[in-house]
């Protein structure tokens, strides 16, 4: 008996993995991937141009995780990470002076609404969007007007 009860709750156990796992591929995030910032589709305010950035989103089963590496129009690093879901609660954010949360929400499968926030209060919204065919991000932002169009690698 107990060896068809253990083999039963076995069963039950993959069968619901299983499923978890499809929901899961189902639910992928098409930013999901690393991204090189298309300078010349850009758009920023003068003298506000990066050299150079690179986003790489990950994600796992609880949450996504984003690092921006690059460098600023002085030349400094530009080194940004937070992990987040798409819940509209604000999570860590790093890199940004200024900026210590981001909250997400989702607008559709390959568009978001962003928030990021010092203190509890908000300093810039705006959306990221994947293109249909998955190759191009853009992100546009209530900071200066600014596009920013990434390639996917």
């Amino acid at each position: 008996m107990k060896k068809i009860l253990s083999a039963l709750f076995i069963g039950i156990g993959v069968a619901f993995g299983m499923g978890s796992l499809a929901l899961a591929a189902d639910a992928i995030d098409p930013a999901v991937g690393t991204w090189k910032l298309n300078l010349v589709k850009s758009k920023f305010a003068a003298d506000a141009a990066p050299k150079s950035k690179l986003r790489t989103y990950a994600q796992t089963a609880q949450s996504m995780s984003l690092k921006i590496v690059g460098v600023a129009p002085d030349g400094t690093p530009i080194s940004i990470q937070t992990s987040y879901k798409f819940d509209g609660i604000d999570y860590p954010w790093t890199g940004t002076p200024g900026v210590d949360a981001l909250s997400v929400t989702h607008v559709d499968a390959s568009t978001l609404n962003y928030a990021l926030k010092n203190n509890g209060k908000i300093v810039a919204t705006g959306t990221r969007k994947v293109s249909a065919d998955g190759q191009v991000l853009t992100i546009s932002g209530s900071a200066a007007n600014e596009l920013e169009v990434y390639d996917k690698q």
